[in-house]
């Protein structure tokens, strides 16, 4: 993971229109947070907070614990054609 990559949001498309449903926020010497802003949405950013990333890789969860490499498996994830993450710093 770059040193820049610290916040990625989950956006949905609903009716037409994209929805910023959620955010995580990572820095070196902290943990992982996460902002729902739409609960409807948020509840699958919400999953992986709570249950951790998928890695196909290794064909196991990275816990919100491991910081960076949470955040790196986060960005690598492929979602669905309704929900989709954005690297944003």
């Amino acid at each position: 993971m770059t040193a820049g990559l610290r916040v990625i949001s989950l956006h949905a498309v609903t009716a037409g229109k994209t929805v910023r449903a959620a955010e995580f926020r990572w820095s070196p010497g902290n943990d992982v947070t996460l902002t729902v802003m739409d609960p409807r949405w948020g509840s699958l950013a919400q999953h992986y907070y709570d249950h951790g990333v998928p890695d196909r890789a290794s064909l196991t969860a990275v816990d919100r614990a491991a910081g960076a490499e949470f955040m790196s498996a986060l960005a690598r994830l492929q979602l669905g054609s309704y929900c989709h993450l954005i690297v944003e710093k």
